[in-house]
């Protein structure tokens, strides 16, 4: 099971690496998970995959919101 974890796939984004990609926290990724939104993801004990297919089909849909920008105040 470690070694699912720990192997690097081109086909696979890693949570972390979704998260990057999409300027999103990992967080955001995980509570999209636990509500039933966001793209499929697949679970290999507690490790977590998206498929490169799975993503690309949900930005196609437009559903990926932008990373949320810092605001800063002007004086």
């Amino acid at each position: 099971m470690d070694q699912l974890c720990n192997q690097k796939d081109s086909a696979f984004f890693t949570r972390k690496e979704l998260a990057r990609r999409w300027k999103l926290s990992p967080q955001t990724l995980d509570r999209w998970e636990w509500n039933g939104t966001g793209p499929k993801c697949t679970r290999f004990g507690r490790c977590v995959r998206y498929y490169y297919q799975d993503v690309r089909a949900y930005e196609e849909q437009g559903k990926v919101p932008q990373g949320r920008k810092r605001i800063t105040k002007k004086n």
